[in-house]
């Protein structure tokens, strides 16, 4: 049987598809059974025990719609969000970087396309192309999602030149400010001042302040022989950490 089925614990949902839905359920209680296995859905199994796991089939389909298919009952069981389902995107990760961009391209600028026709000219599935324009896998960080139906900004944030709906900047601006930043570079700050901001703030926060992001932190508090991770400088009094 091809099709979607889902298991349910303590109000907890798991969605699933598999072009033989009867041994994907053999292949789920082998890995209940089995202990090193430590996903979230294995562990309540365990946990609640098998006769109150409950395995139902939500519905036969094509094998070309499965991934479709999935991505709708989980967001209707909000699988991802409340249950266990780890991820809500799938099939991703076999596209290319320039089929990625040729996506995004069609997705922004080629509106008069629905994004059927823009998975069909890509050779690809509805759910994949949904998942890109969300932004739920292969996100790009130059740009605003949703990339369909996000038509409020049209102009670049710095020098307010006119632009394709999903981005911030223009190509000029954008090839600018990466130019900038790699020029300047980051001046790291002292070992008085980031234990001072470090104890005061996020990591979160000084990258933003640092326009770095939070592993940066961590490695310049390493490199200054000083704990690095966040719940470890909690220990400290303040007194303490300073004085380190």
């Amino acid at each position: 049987m091809i099709g979607i089925y889902k298991i349910t614990i303590d109000n907890k949902n798991y969605i699933g598809q598999s072009t033989d839905i009867l041994e994907r359920w053999r292949h789920h209680i082998n890995n209940y059974l089995d202990t090193n296995n430590t996903l979230p859905l294995y562990q309540d199994m365990r946990k609640y025990g098998i006769e109150n796991t409950s395995f139902s089939i939500l519905e036969l389909c094509e094998k070309e719609q499965l991934n479709e298919k999935e991505e709708y009952y989980n967001r209707l069981y909000q699988a991802y969000e409340n249950g266990y389902n780890q991820s809500r995107s799938y099939n991703t990760n076999s596209l290319t970087t320039e089929e990625v961009k040729k996506i995004i391209y069609s997705i922004i600028n080629e509106e008069e396309k629905t994004l059927q026709q823009i998975a069909d000219e890509n050779h690809t599935t509805l759910y994949v192309v949904k998942s890109i324009s969300r932004g739920d896998t292969q996100k790009q960080t130059d740009l605003i999602y949703p990339l369909r139906g996000n038509n409020w900004r049209f102009y670049c944030e710095k020098c307010g030149e006119k632009i394709s709906s999903g981005h911030k900047y223009c190509k000029s601006c954008a090839s600018q400010m990466r130019g900038e930043k790699q020029r300047n570079g980051v001046k790291k700050p002292t070992k008085e001042e980031l234990q001072q901001l470090v104890y005061n703030n996020t990591f979160a926060d000084l990258g933003k302040q640092f326009n770095v992001d939070r592993s940066t932190i961590s490695k310049w508090l390493k490199a200054y022989g000083l704990p690095y991770n966040k719940k470890d400088i909690k220990n400290f009094s303040k007194e303490e950490w300073l004085a380190l």
